[in-house]
């Protein structure tokens, strides 16, 4: 299946500095975070980042997704073209957060790290609930855009 709109989304969203600057900012955070408390700073510090990438920056990216279609006038452009609604759909929703999720990625990776080094019995439900709620919270505000 072709998604046209999805590698557009990509190739706006992932500009080289974004890419290199995102993680290098994270690092940095994560090691301040250390330095200032230790793992569990760390493993706090990198939940909230995943609540920011993912939650509040991902839901609004994803509930402007559409509107900044129909505001630069190319929503009936994309929706009269060869692409079906499953394709337009999954374009914008994955690639309108694409960003979101590479910087919520690393932060949750940091969070699954240093909750498995501390030992957190529930940490599978906790990882589980918190993807799925960010899924949820921008597939819900692109539904309702």
């Amino acid at each position: 299946m072709s998604m046209p709109e999805l590698r557009r989304n990509l190739w706006l969203e992932f500009t080289p500095h974004r890419l290199i600057v995102t993680p290098v900012v994270l690092a940095a955070l994560f090691y301040l975070a250390y330095l200032s408390g230790g793992i569990l700073s760390v493993q706090s510090m990198s939940f909230y980042v995943f609540i920011f990438f993912t939650y509040l920056w991902g839901i609004r990216s994803a509930s402007e997704a559409l509107c900044d279609e129909i505001n630069q006038k190319t929503w009936d452009w994309q929706r009269m073209s060869l692409q079906g609604p499953i394709s337009i759909g999954l374009g914008k929703l994955l690639g309108s957060t694409s960003y979101t999720w590479f910087g919520g990625s690393i932060a949750f990776f940091m969070y699954f790290w240093t909750s498995a080094s501390i030992g957190d019995p529930s940490l599978g439900l906790k990882s589980l609930t918190l993807i799925l709620g960010a899924l949820f919270g921008q597939t819900l505000a692109l539904l309702l855009s």
